[in-house]
């Protein structure tokens, strides 16, 4: 069997997943994001494996160049200097206001990307961004809220992704009208369940795992799996908006979703189930701990016929709001930004 016949078998033994307590629209978002990484991941592999070998002849050392061709040295030094040129004419943030009136905002707002962007090692970041493009043929940048700065305050930071682990649509040249992108990280099973424990005993090993990665990499008895962070848009017919949403899969189980709409909606069962896995990312952003009888309820109402009512709703229901009105309570700009645009919590 060929290797995209393998992973579609291996996608039916996955029956780990198949347990998992969700609702059947978050069965569905998993279904619909690996059938979309499938296709992404056939269709971009030649162009991956494309980046994987310039990378590599990058890295080559001159005794082991081919006699026909050029040095490692006139290569790299071609190479080095394009980065020079791109660094000499390092950007810098400037924000352009749409009206008079928000022009003294995008003016403090230069100031605030300015310093976000020095604190995130900018330059040595758009310096690997630029070596990308150069070599891989394209440079991948991620913008994320990075819990571990500022002693653990969190803070925004940048990170420069390798390109052959980023898939955008291959049927659009415009990213923004693709119909999802992933990003891929290779880890383990046991590192899934670690960090995300709501998830524990339904994530299964994956075969979409580079070919060049060692089994020695992974500890043994443990199994490689890919974490893929799915970016997709929902079109909304009544607000006549497009909105972007995120999920977070491995192993065909599902980690993280913002579909926070959903909680308000659908049967009671339905709610009680999202209701269980908002609280649970909740509670990991709060460091606190999920109350055992919250599982008990969720698990009731995914597994069994009884119909949960509003009353047994609300505890649930209370405790996401304390744990939203306590990430809220932090009044610092960059955690009102972050809840409040990126999360929609307020």
């Amino acid at each position: 069997m060929n290797e995209v016949g393998d992973r579609r078998e291996a996608a039916r033994r996955w029956d780990a997943a198949e347990n998992q307590p969700i609702s059947e629209r978050e069965r569905a978002l998993v279904a619909r994001a690996y059938a979309l990484f499938d296709c992404f991941y056939d269709q971009l592999g030649e162009e991956h494996e494309l980046m994987r070998k310039a990378r590599m002849l990058r890295a080559r050392k001159p005794d082991e160049q081919s006699q026909t061709a050029p040095t490692g040295n006139t290569l790299g030094s071609c190479v080095d200097n394009m980065i020079a040129d791109q660094i000499d004419n390092l950007p810098e943030a400037v924000m352009l206001p749409e009206r008079e009136e928000t022009a003294q905002s995008a003016e403090e707002m230069d100031d605030v990307v300015s310093f976000v962007l020095y604190r995130a090692g900018w330059p040595g970041k758009y310096q690997t961004l630029m070596e990308d493009a150069i070599v891989a043929g394209t440079g991948v940048a991620q913008v994320f809220w990075d819990e571990n700065l500022e002693e653990g305050e969190g803070m925004v930071n940048v990170l420069a992704w390798h390109p052959e682990d980023f898939y955008p649509d291959p049927m659009y040249e415009d990213i923004q009208d693709g119909r999802g992108c992933f990003k891929a990280t290779h880890t383990s099973v046991a590192w899934v369940e670690e960090h995300y424990p709501q998830a524990k005993g339904y994530v299964a090993g994956d075969r979409y795992a580079r070919a060049d990665e060692d089994d020695a990499q992974t500890p043994e008895g443990d199994t490689r799996v890919t974490l893929l962070e799915f970016w997709y848009k929902k079109y909304d017919a009544q607000a006549k908006k497009t909105r972007v949403h995120m999920a977070q899969v491995a192993g065909r189980a599902l980690l993280f979703s913002i579909r926070r709409a959903a909680i308000g909606r659908g049967s009671g069962n339905r709610r009680a189930v999202t209701l269980y896995h908002h609280i649970c990312w909740l509670a990991r952003r709060t460091k606190t701990e999920v109350p055992a009888e919250f599982l008990e309820v969720a698990e009731k109402a995914r597994f069994s016929h009884h119909k949960l009512s509003r009353e047994e709703l609300q505890p649930l229901q209370d405790h996401a709001d304390q744990l939203t009105r306590q990430l809220l309570a932090d009044k610092r700009f960059w955690r009102q930004f972050l809840y409040r645009v990126i999360y929609a919590l307020g």
